[in-house]
């Protein structure tokens, strides 16, 4: 028994020696964004804030103030991160239920992280909806106002329609 716990140990020992420096980020980013997730699905917004630039986590907790009291996080998943180039950035995609208590009906988004390695550590940098419900802790651009129709050709009188 002893003998195979030791050997246990020098083998995960040998294993984690082997790993690259691309390897360990990688890995250690998975981690991150599945723990980041797991504490923005609980409301452990200051957690949440830490891994977020200054600015970035000022508007984010004003946006959670806005619908702190209203908004209920069913659930979520991690559902696979993808890594560019060099390692130091990754785009996370999460699938994640809710609903507000004004309106208890369960909506559901897709929504995809972006992921930067700065200073030593992992940060979510930028976070949008790609398809599902409007989340409102997600910014979303704003809509464009079309411009009103043309009230006619110039030249031409505007007629009433004929019954």
């Amino acid at each position: 028994m002893k003998r195979t716990l030791t050997l246990s140990l020098w083998l995960a020992v040998v294993a984690v020696g082997c790993m690259t420096p691309t390897q360990r980020r990688e890995d250690e980013l998975v981690t991150n964004a599945r723990l980041w997730n797991d504490d923005f699905r609980w409301g452990r917004w200051d957690i949440v804030g830490q891994a977020m630039t200054t600015e970035d986590n000022a508007r984010f907790q004003e946006r959670r103030n806005l619908v702190d009291a209203d908004l209920v996080i069913v659930d979520y998943e991690v559902t696979s991160v993808h890594f560019l180039q060099n390692s130091d950035a990754a785009t996370v995609d999460v699938m994640i239920e809710w609903y507000k208590k004004s309106d208890p009906s369960v909506r559901h988004a897709n929504l995809q992280q972006r992921w930067e390695r700065r200073t030593g550590r992992w940060m979510m940098i930028k976070e949008r909806r790609v398809r599902g419900d409007r989340f409102p802790l997600v910014p979303e651009p704003a809509e464009e106002k079309s411009a009103p129709p043309p009230a006619g050709e110039p030249g031409k009188e505007s007629r009433p329609a004929s019954p």
